[in-house]
């Protein structure tokens, strides 16, 4: 495989691993790092301010979940080089397409984080959809702000860009595109995540564009699982973009929601562990057994004919338990049976031998 030698930082293999609208990507690496790079040819600059806007944006930007820009390397003026971040997985729709869903909650955060970021620095992306998401090393990386623009919260703009399937309502009708027109975009790509299909199913750009004039979508929202996911997507994919959830609300949403979803997911792994415990017969048995103790509390289980207490019990609770215990168990003889050394006088085969007990703990028991 032949290599093009960009400057004295960076060289790229000649077979491509992308291509855009007007440019092509190449795989290249950082002589000094020895790191991959992305990097991207301009093929053709149709809008010289565009190009420029799309180079300051992406170089005030610094975020784990954006894209980095490395370099802009001028060789002539029409030949131009983009030294970006390089992504080893492809994009978020690859990803979408093997059906799989093993990161699913972690990219639906990662993607609201990147936007939270471009949010609170008044930039809009414009152009958001599962292409534009790149993923390295399992995280997201969103790029591509060709369509980017700052904004103010009340402006509209009337540029028409994009790609029709993750388009919002009004940027088809009327030509207006919002601060909120982005959440449209957002809720399209966050619904193809969770279900792997597009929200709205079309065949041709009149259907699509049918559909979008009659408000006749009809997005089945019950096949995502999640109930507050669910919620969220619903607010972002509403038709009207006067009643649309705003950013602001949105973040507050997925704030909570997180919250949530930590909280449940730590009751659900919570550890448990296994103890030693007294197992008291109440027909004058003496048998040891395992039970669960969660949290180190106690757990006394009462079944017909027994009762297991565990060995983490409280010190009183398992002072009355043991007193019992050696009450019951003293031989003809008056001595008393230390466990992990008597044997049973029973053929019960449920236990096959006793636990460990020391000395000491036993003597602990004797001082009560």
């Amino acid at each position: 495989m032949s290599i093009n030698i960009l400057n004295d930082n960076f060289y790229f293999y000649n077979n491509p691993i992308g291509f855009g609208s007007f440019s092509t990507v190449f795989k290249g690496t950082n002589y000094n790092s020895n790191k991959e790079v992305a990097i991207k040819k301009i093929n053709k600059i149709i809008d010289k301010r565009h190009f420029d806007n799309e180079i300051k944006l992406m170089k005030s930007l610094s975020h784990i979940n954006i894209i980095k820009l490395y370099d802009v390397i001028y060789k002539t003026k029409k030949e131009v080089y983009i030294v970006l971040e390089y992504c080893n997985e492809g994009d978020l729709s690859n990803y979408i397409e093997t059906k799989i869903n093993t990161f699913d909650n972690k990219y639906f955060y990662e993607i609201l984080d990147a936007l939270e970021y471009l949010y609170k620095k008044e930039i809009l992306h414009r152009d958001i959809k599962p292409e534009n998401i790149l993923i390295h090393n399992n995280s997201i990386k969103i790029t591509d702000f060709g369509f980017a623009k700052s904004f103010e919260k009340n402006e509209l703009i009337t540029t028409f860009c994009g790609s029709p399937l993750y388009m919002a309502p009004e940027i088809i009708l009327n030509r207006e595109y919002n601060y909120s027109s982005d959440i449209w975009s957002l809720g399209v790509v966050l619904y193809e995540l969770l279900t792997k299909e597009h929200p709205y199913s079309c065949d041709s750009k009149d259907e699509l564009w049918s559909k979008i004039k009659n408000n006749s979508l009809n997005i089945n929202f019950d096949i995502i699982e999640s109930i507050n996911k669910k919620k969220i997507i619903r607010q972002l994919l509403t038709y009207d973009h006067k009643n649309r959830i705003t950013w602001k609300n949105l973040f507050i949403c997925i704030t909570e929601a997180r919250e949530r979803s930590i909280s449940f997911t730590e009751q659900k792994t919570y550890p448990i562990e296994l103890s030693r415990s007294l197992f008291i017969n109440k027909k004058q048995k003496d048998y040891l057994a395992y039970s669960v103790c969660l949290n180190n509390k106690i757990k006394v289980v009462n079944y017909d004919d027994c009762k297991v207490i565990s060995s983490s019990a409280p010190n009183k609770l398992g002072s009355f338990y043991m007193k019992k215990y050696i009450k019951n168990t003293k031989d003809t003889k008056g001595n008393i049976p230390i466990m992990g050394t008597h044997i049973p006088h029973s053929n019960s085969s449920v236990f096959s031998s006793y636990l460990t007990k020391s000395v000491s703990t036993l003597r602990g028991f004797f001082s009560n």
